[in-house]
């Protein structure tokens, strides 16, 4: 329709249609130069939105620590802050848009007026009747609407474009890769086999994607994982659970091999080797849902009677409660109906449902008392007979039936040996394994 009115006036008059014309080409251009400043406008928005949720959910999380420390007052402080650049983002933009809308508004009165004035002069010297300008006049109505239309579509183009340049930031992130299903080798499924290499780490360097890369967290490290239980010991920051991220493939090492059952891990999906894998962490996280939605992340099919058993190996059900009860039982945002012992119990509940022939324990017993670690302990020692546990450790008392201790410092491999010969590895690390003498005395 547009079209054809164009058509039109260049029928009825040239020079009023070069009239709607300039208006017309300069409402465009001031339009899409406005709208262009609506993009990063919108961007900013989304990231100032993006950090005033991210500061919401960290003061939520933590709101006993924030309530312990009298910190309140600074993190609403705060919050305020961001919510305020949040809205300023918002009001830029909403400028911008009024301030389309007010130009389109404007120019659409010029052109009008333009029309009329240049049309009536030439109707006054004969060059057009009074019915052709009516005519043209009609037609510049038709095509008002599509411009003013133009005009607000340039500007919600551009709020689009840029709210999905954050959206396109995550798109463009390098996936994890490697999602190959091949099946692992029989050794690995089967940690009671015999033969060497179910898991290896062959002279493995790691630097982390942050640090400079002559900064590794992990240089030459090699040692072979059997079935049994396999102890890592080591002090703070030594590179423990450094070893467990490269075991569950959150990171790739940046030189050297690791292997399952002789191959490389590369060689598989990132998800097919953690399906061979529970991974107990140290601080134990749970997620928001029931006990039961926590026990079934490894094992979805897991029945209830399943989930009853491996709790009642972890010694977590009060004896007030019925099973069936306690599973329906929500744990609330971040398990934090829950203590430290009852989360960690929890999370080792959950690696012993999955059956996973690989078992990693990531200072297991640290949120635990006497009586709780002497269940885990009875809970390792049956677990090692069917599969390859891995333990970090800070305690020797944790690791007294362990087949195996192997000592890292500073990101390398300082001492192994049996937990028979302790005494042997001590000289390795005399500080940790003094603060153990009782626990070594008993190995002995």
């Amino acid at each position: 329709m547009s079209a054809i009115a164009v058509v039109l006036m260049a029928l009825i008059d040239p020079v009023l249609l070069l009239v709607v014309v300039t208006v017309a080409v300069a409402l465009v251009i001031i339009s899409l130069l406005l709208g262009r400043r609506s993009r990063p406008a919108a961007h900013e928005q989304q990231q100032r939105l993006g950090l005033l949720a991210a500061r919401v959910d960290r003061s939520l999380s933590a709101i006993r620590t924030i309530r312990a420390t009298c910190a309140t007052a600074d993190e609403v402080g705060r919050a305020i802050s961001d919510a305020r650049s949040s809205r300023d983002a918002g009001l830029k933009i909403a400028w911008l848009k009024a301030m389309v809308n007010s130009f389109v508004g404007v120019a659409v009165q010029v052109m009008l007026l333009g029309v009329i004035g240049v049309g009536g002069l030439r109707v006054a010297s004969g060059k057009m009747s009074i019915g052709q300008l009516s005519a043209f006049v009609m037609y510049v109505m038709l095509i008002i609407a599509p411009m003013m239309m133009l005009a607000t579509i340039t500007t919600s183009v551009n709020r689009a474009l840029g709210s999905f340049d954050r959206v396109k930031s995550i798109l463009d992130m390098a996936p994890e890769g490697r999602q190959k299903d091949v099946p692992l080798p029989a050794v690995v499924v089967d940690a009671t086999s015999s033969g060497d290499g179910i898991l290896s780490f062959d002279h493995v360097g790691f630097s982390y994607p942050d640090s400079s890369a002559a900064s590794l967290a992990l240089d030459d490290v090699t040692f072979d994982v059997n079935a049994g239980m396999t102890a890592l010991v080591g002090p703070s920051g030594a590179g423990k659970t450094t070893v467990f991220g490269l075991v569950e493939q959150f990171y790739d090492p940046t030189h050297g091999r690791i292997l399952f059952g002789g191959q490389e891990a590369t060689s598989y999906g990132r998800d097919t080797i953690r399906r061979q894998i529970a991974y107990v962490e140290q601080d134990a996280p749970a997620l928001s849902g029931t006990i039961r939605d926590n026990l079934r992340l490894g094992r979805p099919t897991a029945t209830d009677a399943e989930c009853v058993q491996a709790l009642a190996d972890c010694n977590p059900i009060p004896l007030a409660m019925a099973a069936q009860e306690f599973l329906d039982q929500e744990i609330g945002e971040n398990g934090v109906f829950l203590n430290g012992g009852e989360r960690q119990r929890l999370a080792t509940a959950r690696a012993l449902l999955s059956d996973a022939p690989i078992l990693l324990l990531d200072e297991a017993t640290s949120n635990l008392d006497s009586g709780n670690e002497a269940a885990l302990q009875d809970i390792i020692v049956r677990a090692k007979t069917r599969r390859a546990v891995i333990v970090i450790a800070h305690r020797l008392s944790t690791i007294l039936n362990a087949d195996r201790i192997i000592v890292i410092d500073n990101g390398r491999i300082i001492g192994s040996g049996p937990i028979m010969n302790s005494w042997r590895i001590a000289p390795c690390m005399p500080n940790w394994f003094a603060c153990n003498t009782s626990a070594v005395a008993r190995a002995g």
